[in-house]
């Protein structure tokens, strides 16, 4: 994928997927994964931007997720997101450098997630959320 990041906007796309996925014992499939986030900053003050973002992405299940973030300082950030519009995901980071960057992300479905009422597969259970952290290296 690639992603583009202006003072103004931001745009970015990635193809996930490359391989199959097991979700029953008798088939496999292969799905591919396209994401596509877009945004627009706002300007900076008193050391605060805000930026709102929409991502769309298509796999087995086409899906929509508003967000809003707050950076401060260029350092450290947090963002909310409606994702998939059936669950929350907040995430927390900080700039180490100009081109590293740590970031925690906590994820909460909705019990009633519409993927899982739609898809109704054989002993398939879908994850009601997760914590997850890493460091990205920019280039």
């Amino acid at each position: 994928g690639g992603f583009l990041n202006h003072e103004k906007f931001f745009l970015g796309y990635t193809f996930f997927n490359f391989g199959s996925n097991n979700f029953t014992n008798d088939n496999n499939v292969i799905l591919k994964k396209h994401s596509l986030i877009g945004g627009l900053h706002t300007p900076e003050y008193m050391n605060i931007k805000v930026s709102g973002l929409f991502k769309f992405e298509k796999e087995l299940f086409t899906s929509y997720s508003p967000a809003i973030g707050v950076t401060f300082n260029n350092m450290i950030f947090t963002m909310y997101e409606y994702e998939n519009l059936s669950g929350r995901k907040i995430s927390l980071g900080y700039q180490v450098s100009n081109r590293i960057r740590a970031q925690f992300n906590y994820n909460i479905k909705s019990l009633e997630d519409y993927q899982n009422r739609d898809l109704n597969l054989d002993n398939y259970t879908d994850r009601r959320g997760y914590l997850s952290g890493g460091v990205n290296y920019i280039f």
